[in-house]
């Protein structure tokens, strides 16, 4: 997976109103459909958050890639870190200001 494309693609799809929690669009790219689905499961979940490699078997792409998913959404404020340690796993919910 290229990152850098995620750092342009993503910015410009929220400027544009693409970027919100949906399941996959066949008229989307695989980086915005891929976002849309990591927004649209912790949409289900709300405020419990989901762990990464919890992320990752629901929108089903490795851990490395939800890692670099929840940097750009949480860049860009749709998203909140809960936790992070040394032991567990980052916790990530979707920021209920933006899509309640």
């Amino acid at each position: 997976m290229d990152t850098y494309n995620l750092s342009v693609v993503l910015p410009e799809a929220k400027k544009l109103g693409l970027l919100k929690p949906n399941q996959p669009n066949p008229c989307y790219s695989d980086i915005l459909n891929r976002a849309n689905t990591f927004l649209y499961e912790l949409s289900l979940v709300q405020e419990l958050g989901l762990s990464t490699s919890q992320l990752s078997k629901r929108v089903k792409i490795h851990n490395n890639s939800i890692t670099c998913y929840a940097r750009e959404l949480l860049n860009l404020g749709l998203i909140t870190k809960i936790r992070e340690s040394s032991k567990e796993e980052a916790l990530w919910t979707i920021d209920k200001k933006l899509y309640s």
